[in-house]
């Protein structure tokens, strides 16, 4: 009995994640990367943004096209206009943009898309701010041997209000990491259901975003990401989708 108990233990310890070890070998590759330097990269986007008021549609904006991304010799993230928006001339007064090309414009300002010009420098800042809460193996059929996924708390911000209930959902950021601390892909999943009353003022947020990583120790970089969001406030809601195909370095 007592040899059959041993096999079990040391079966479950040798499938289990190496607790422990994976992220000191995170930190230690991100912080081995070659400073990025003046780049540019290709960036060819999709988004789809439709908003309503009281249930009827309020706004639609459907666009593709190309951007271009990268870092400046200071290491600051920089951002073209969508071309597109670039072969417009803006000269003198003009209309205000719409709700969706607004929502798009914050979308892919140089803040927003530091994570794929310069991937190495928001994840460690992403690690020096979040604390660790887990480590989980990929799904079944998801992952190859050795891969860990290194689990953080991220909650979405609580909008103001005195609420009725308000209950939290899905808050934290899932960073999936080979055996040798390489990034494979990170995925935020955000999502909260409240009520101001039991008869009016529904509020409810459903946002998955996922940037995928790609490449060798000295070419690492951010491939691909995705946004989707499905949210409440009341009177208002937005669906919106946004995908970005990152193109190599140039």
């Amino acid at each position: 009995m007592n040899i059959v108990i041993a096999v079990l233990i040391v079966s479950s310890l040798q499938s289990a994640p190496l607790a422990g070890q994976t992220l000191p070998a995170l930190k230690g590759f991100l912080e081995s990367q070659p400073p990025v330097g003046p780049t540019s990269r290709s960036v060819d986007y999709r988004v789809s943004y439709k908003s309503s008021h009281q249930g009827k549609p309020k706004g639609e904006f459907k666009e593709s096209g190309v951007l271009f991304i990268g870092t400046t010799k200071q290491g600051n993230t920089w951002a073209s206009a969508p071309q597109q928006a670039a072969h417009d001339l803006q000269i003198g007064e003009i209309a205000p943009p719409a709700e969706g090309q607004n929502w798009f414009n914050q979308a892919v300002s140089p803040s927003k898309l530091a994570a794929l010009a310069d991937p190495g420098s928001v994840l460690i800042r992403l690690l020096r701010r979040l604390q660790l809460k887990s480590e989980a193996p990929p799904a079944v059929g998801n992952g190859e041997p050795g891969e860990v996924i290194l689990v953080y708390p991220l909650e979405a911000s609580r909008p103001g209000g005195k609420f009725w209930t308000f209950n939290v959902k899905a808050g934290e950021a899932r960073l999936k990491v080979k055996k040798d601390g390489t990034p494979i892909s990170l995925e935020v999943v955000q999502a909260y259901q409240g009520e101001l009353s039991p008869h009016f003022g529904e509020y409810r947020l459903n946002r998955k975003e996922t940037w995928t990583f790609s490449g060798s120790a000295s070419q690492w970089q951010t491939t691909k990401y995705q946004l989707s969001l499905s949210r409440k406030d009341w009177k208002d809601a937005v669906e919106a989708d946004l995908e970005m195909i990152v193109g190599a370095r140039q």
